[in-house]
């Protein structure tokens, strides 16, 4: 694309063009600092390092508004997402964000069919997990046996594959 072009034209390496490229896709889309869910998705999908990356950029970015009011409510926004972000807990899950669920736990346990959309639905599984800091096995489990229910039947296969493929993925900025 063209932002990746204008990058390879600066000469920066391949590794450089892929962190530019991802900081600029999450530019802009700060998690809500009073939503635990979606500061435990953003810091697991970023990292510590991309984050604190983006959260300086947004601070320059903010602090550089030419209108003092948009200026002073943008420089809180960012430093609500950082406060927030350092009172946040680390995940419970003994494997902080990895999942918890294997496909193959799907399957045996949940009685999913193997396929594309046992793929989707892992990746459901694990924002759940993380969206909501399930600790183990056993809440990844009551969770999904609930979120089931609402699941329609695997031989309605178009009603089954649009529902799944509608599920929140882990991904920030959420799409």
């Amino acid at each position: 694309d063209k932002s990746g072009k204008g990058l390879r034209a600066l000469k920066l390496s391949k590794e450089e063009i892929k962190e530019t490229l991802a900081l600029v896709q999450v530019l802009g889309h700060l998690p809500d600092p009073s939503e635990p869910g979606q500061l435990r998705r953003y810091r697991s999908v970023l990292g510590t390092q991309q984050m604190e990356l983006q959260l300086r950029v947004e601070a320059a970015w903010a602090a550089s508004e030419e209108d003092e009011t948009d200026r002073l409510a943008q420089c809180r926004r960012v430093e609500a997402v950082r406060d927030a972000l350092a009172s946040l807990p680390p995940l419970r899950a003994p494997g902080g964000d990895a999942p918890i669920v294997t496909g193959q736990w799907l399957m045996e346990v949940g009685g999913a069919k193997p396929g594309p959309l046992l793929g989707r639905m892992k990746e459901y599984v694990h924002y759940v997990q993380v969206d909501r800091d399930l600790a183990g096995l056993d809440e990844v489990a009551e969770v999904f046996r609930e979120e089931m229910q609402s699941v329609p039947s695997e031989s309605d296969a178009d009603r089954y594959k649009a529902h799944l493929e509608a599920l929140p993925k882990l991904q920030w900025p959420p799409k």
